[in-house]
């Protein structure tokens, strides 16, 4: 708006933000288009390696479930050989035996075997069921690993306004020249008032002397700040396209990283020009009409198309299918073999007060009559 109030232009193009000086020399015209307002920050290059992505496998939900159920299935191991002892050791002994159960369960974590032989067919069932369970969660804990050798993970990216907010050595910056600030500055949200006061903080305290205002923001200096994560410019998608593609060869900034636009808009602002006020008003006219023009046959759709064909290599690559997101594998993903687990462990239960039960009423009753010498399995 400086060149219209300078009468050095007849027309300036920008968002709508219409305040006092700019309506004391400038008619905005209708709006001819809605544009994004996006985030461009740097990264230092598109993908990181995931070699350690394995350790994420499984998030901290399924390993507590996994020890827990080893907490259960060595209690109720050690609990059937309480009550189904064998007579033939003493009290050391079956606190050795009690010891050892407890023993080979976490042993078989590690899918460990062991000629550990229990004394009954419920806590043989018991332990197959869980080895069983051990042997589906690890071979899958493994195939995931190999897998998350071979993948890469996209390296962290500012997309949103929050992640903004939530990075302190970022310095947000805009293109004041064109009233973004001012957009900004009625935009509500805890995370727009926290962008709006850093940008102030460098204005107004000790960078107050590197406040940048116009087109000196897309010259090498402040866009190699932006690919070190340094800093980064809040605009409209197309104009930042635009500008920075015409500095992906230069020399200062190759090998410095790539340039990232945000995925998710921030805000949507309307663009519009500004006609001079002095202009003669059939003329001003006639330039809202054809503006009409613009936005009824959808011309604005085509400049987007036509105004960067090549925006060069200098960006990281988008892609909209999700393909390339890198999630770990949640408890959603294995609950099926929990319950497995818990159906495994009702068949065990059952079996185990079957065999109370016919030891209480077949068993002690034929020791008895046999005699207490005689030893019955």
């Amino acid at each position: 708006m400086r060149t219209p109030r300078a009468q050095e232009a007849d027309l300036a193009l920008g968002p709508f933000v219409l305040t006092e000086k700019e309506a004391t020399v400038a008619n905005p015209s209708p709006a001819y288009t809605d544009e994004d307002m996006v985030i461009l920050s740097g990264v230092e290059k598109e993908h990181k390696s995931n070699v350690y992505g394995y350790i994420r496998a499984f998030d901290l939900q399924v390993w507590m479930v996994l020890l827990c159920f080893l907490v259960v299935v060595a209690g109720v191991a050690a609990f059937a050989e309480i009550l189904l002892p064998d007579t033939r050791l003493n009290l050391r002994q079956r606190r050795q035996r009690l010891s050892r159960i407890f023993w080979v369960y976490m042993a078989s974590m590690f899918l460990e075997s062991s000629t550990f032989r229990f004394m009954s067919h419920s806590q043989r069932v018991l332990f197959g069921s869980w080895f069983l369970m051990l042997v589906i969660l690890m071979n899958t804990f493994v195939g995931y690993m190999e897998s998350s050798l071979m993948l890469k993970e996209e390296t962290d990216r500012l997309d949103t306004i929050e992640q903004l907010a939530l990075s302190p050595k970022v310095r947000p910056m805009v293109f004041e020249a064109a009233g973004f600030l001012k957009i900004i500055e009625e935009a509500e949200g805890y995370a727009f008032e926290k962008v709006l006061q850093a940008i102030k903080e460098h204005s107004e305290g000790e960078y107050a002397e590197e406040e940048v205002h116009g087109e000196e923001l897309f010259t090498p200096p402040y866009l190699l700040m932006v690919l070190r994560r340094e800093a980064a410019i809040l605009m409209e998608r197309i104009s930042l396209l635009a500008r920075v593609s015409q500095h992906c060869y230069d020399v200062e900034l190759k090998g410095q990283g790539l340039f990232h636009l945000g995925r998710e808009r921030i805000l949507q602002i309307k663009m519009v020009f500004y006609v001079r006020k002095t202009l003669e008003p059939k003329l001003q006219e006639e330039i809202f009409r054809r503006v009409r023009w613009i936005m009824d046959t959808g011309l604005n759709l085509y400049w987007h198309e036509d105004l960067v064909p090549d925006p060069g290599p200098c960006w990281t690559r988008f892609h909209p299918d999700h393909l390339h997101d890198y999630q770990p594998l949640n408890f959603k993903d294995f609950a099926a073999i929990f319950y497995m687990m818990l159906v495994s462990q009702g068949c065990a239960w059952l079996g185990f007060v079957i065999e109370i039960v016919l030891y209480k009423c077949c068993c002690l009753k034929s020791r008895n009559e046999r005699g207490h010498d005689t030893f019955i399995n």
